[in-house]
C-alpha cells in the first residue's frame, strides 16, 4: 500500500517543505521491521513510494536545515502511523513542532 501523507506546522497548520519523513514499522513483538525515508514537497505531502505493509508504524519528521522545525517524533502506541488490511491508514495528518522564529 502506498500512502499518501502530508506535513504541517503546529502552530500555523502551513505546510512543512523539504522535511524528511521516516517510517519504521513495528513488528509483532515490539521489534524493527523496516525503514523507509521520503522528502515533503512543496505542499507539504509525500507519497511512499515502498510499500507499506499493514502494520504500526514510529514516524520521525527531521526538519530542513535552517529553518524553525524541530526533530517531531510520534514513537507512543496512539501516535503511530497505522496501515490496515484494507489498505486504509490513519492518520493522513502529522504536524511538526515549532522552535521558534529563525
Amino acid at each position: 500500500m502506498r500512502a499518501r501523507i502530508r506535513v504541517i506546522a503546529s502552530d500555523t497548520l502551513e505546510p512543512v517543505v523539504g522535511a524528511s519523513f521516516q517510517t519504521i514499522l513495528i513488528g509483532p513483538d515490539g521489534g524493527d521491521g523496516g525503514f523507509h525515508e521520503y522528502t515533503t514537497d512543496e505542499n507539504g505531502g509525500l507519497l511512499t513510494t515502498k510499500y507499506l505493509f499493514p502494520g504500526r508504524y514510529q514516524i520521525y519528521i527531521k526538519p530542513p536545515i535552517g529553518s524553525r522545525y524541530a526533530v517531531t517524533q510520534f514513537h507512543e502506541p496512539e501516535t503511530y502511523l497505522v496501515v490496515r488490511g484494507d489498505g486504509t491508514y490513519s492518520p493522513k495528518e502529522f504536524k511538526m513542532a515549532v522552535t521558534g522564529s529563525q
